[in-house]
């Protein structure tokens, strides 16, 4: 899933929380639940053997930037509703992705057993769209994002 999209959810339970101690797990949580949706990413125009979710090119680097930089955006724009659960929510949403794929730590995590078995279940959890499905891995989101701006703005 976007990064943007597990940050606008993680906001979103953040806010609706209002503790950024409950706001944590939660958001932690729906990361691997909102994984198992169908979703587009960045690997989704991968092979569906080819390992790993680590950006592979050019390309795939430039798109998590873009990625990033979009959910950045929303977090400037949205900083009217910031509050210590609703920043919680945004940074336990989006660090499962930051763990298991952020080239500079990922490759000592995976070797410590404690984050094996997390990578494993991110890796058991994940429904990346591919092929003809892709458009609903695309869907899946749009819809997800538009049901938390409307409990945002609503």
């Amino acid at each position: 899933m976007l990064i943007t999209t597990h940050a606008i959810t993680g906001f979103t339970i953040g806010s609706i929380s209002g503790n950024p101690y409950l706001a944590s797990p939660l958001c932690f949580a729906s990361h691997y639940i909102f994984d198992a949706l169908p979703h587009f990413e960045v690997s989704t125009f991968r092979k569906p053997n080819e390992k790993g979710l680590l950006p592979k090119n050019f390309w795939e680097v430039f798109f998590v930037l873009i990625d990033i930089f979009v959910a950045l955006i929303f977090l400037f724009f949205f900083r009217h509703l910031w509050s210590p659960a609703s920043l919680a929510g945004v940074v336990f949403s989006v660090l499962p992705d930051f763990l298991d794929n952020v080239f500079l730590w990922s490759s000592y995590l995976h070797k410590l057993p404690i984050f094996q078995e997390l990578f494993a279940l991110h890796k058991e959890f994940h429904h990346t769209a591919r092929g003809k499905k892709i458009f609903l891995g695309i869907l899946t989101q749009v819809i997800i994002i538009c049901i938390c701006f409307a409990i945002l703005f609503l």
